[in-house]
């Protein structure tokens, strides 16, 4: 069964982004076949791996995201380059559990190739990032040793 990690903290600057990069190309170093996935509308994780944002997320779309996926330079690591329209964004904002779901079973019928995915998520609590961890099996959620990054945390908890 595939591994699927969401990376999340509701605050910005906290390292989501280098540890989805760092953490997955490592992985695919040590041969354990890795899908990175941006839902960041940063995007981020996608220009860092030197590919280009897509016009729409093939998640938010609700389509399989196997036509989707790009190799990269890495070793055993394929990335789903994530969106910057702020579309992609509203048509999860109603908030409905089925979009949740959608994200889940898209991921999970998708990535049976994989060992690992990583979900790169925006710093929010909101659709987003919601949808990333009902989809989920692990949550990472990188801190800095200060106070507003701990209250982050301790809001995303809650």
């Amino acid at each position: 069964m595939v591994r699927i990690l969401c990376i999340a903290n509701q605050k910005g600057g906290v390292g989501k982004t280098t540890t989805a990069i760092n953490l997955a190309a490592s992985l695919g170093q040590a041969g354990c076949k890795t899908l990175l996935v941006d839902l960041d509308p940063q995007c981020n994780s996608t220009t860092g791996l030197g590919l280009e944002p897509t016009d729409r997320h093939p998640l938010v779309q609700q389509q399989p995201i196997a036509s989707a996926i790009h190799t990269t330079d890495f070793e055993n690591l394929d990335m789903l380059p994530g969106s910057r329209s702020f579309q992609d964004v509203s048509i999860l904002a109603d908030g409905k559990p089925s979009q949740a779901e959608s994200l889940r079973y898209h991921i999970a019928n998708s990535t049976t190739a994989y060992d690992m995915v990583l979900i790169d998520c925006p710093p929010s609590v909101g659709p987003l990032t919601q949808s990333a961890l009902a989809a989920s099996t692990e949550v990472f959620m990188p801190i800095q040793c200060e106070y507003f990054a701990m209250e982050g945390l301790t809001q995303m908890i809650h």
